[in-house]
């Protein structure tokens, strides 16, 4: 039997998620307590799920895993699994910092990849809020991505200052 070729299908041009993720692993884990590292990824489901991914598949232990990763998409807002229903659970940047800080996240991802007309407004605060707080969040990796082809951008990583 051999191999039949399938023609039309579309190449998946995914890069640049897996270098952000071994970026944020090879790095210290923060003062404190031992406790698993905290990371949430501001994305749309397909930038989201490519830092999951990325991160399970790059982890030395799976059980008990030492990374837990929160999404914005769910802990900035709430929709149903369809999307509907979509509500912001937070109003200014304040908030925001009070619940990363609550939950104790360690790093921040945030897609700028998203094409404009697909963002939300969870993405659009978690930006905001990043930008806005140097004392508390630093910049310390700008990783160009590609999430298909033609469609470029950055992933921006963020460490807690704590």
């Amino acid at each position: 039997m051999g191999v039949v070729a399938r023609r039309g299908l579309p190449k998946k041009e995914v890069h640049g998620f897996a270098q952000a993720v071994e970026f944020v692993l090879s790095q210290e884990t923060l003062p404190g307590p031992p406790e698993q590292d905290r990371w949430l990824v501001g994305s749309d489901p397909r930038g989201e799920g490519a830092v999951i991914a990325e991160t399970a598949f790059r982890l030395p232990r799976r059980s008990p895993s030492p990374v837990r990763i929160y999404r914005s998409s769910k802990e900035l807002s709430s929709s149903d699994w369809m999307g509907r229903g979509y509500r912001l659970e937070f109003s200014t940047e304040a908030d925001v910092l009070a619940h990363l800080e609550d939950i104790r996240i360690h790093w921040v991802l945030v897609d700028r990849s998203v094409p404009v007309d697909r963002l939300t407004p969870d993405q659009v605060l978690l930006e905001r809020t990043m930008k806005g707080v140097p004392q508390h969040w630093r910049l310390v990796r700008t990783q160009p991505i590609t999430r298909e082809p033609g469609v470029t951008g950055e992933l921006l990583v963020y460490r807690a200052q704590r």
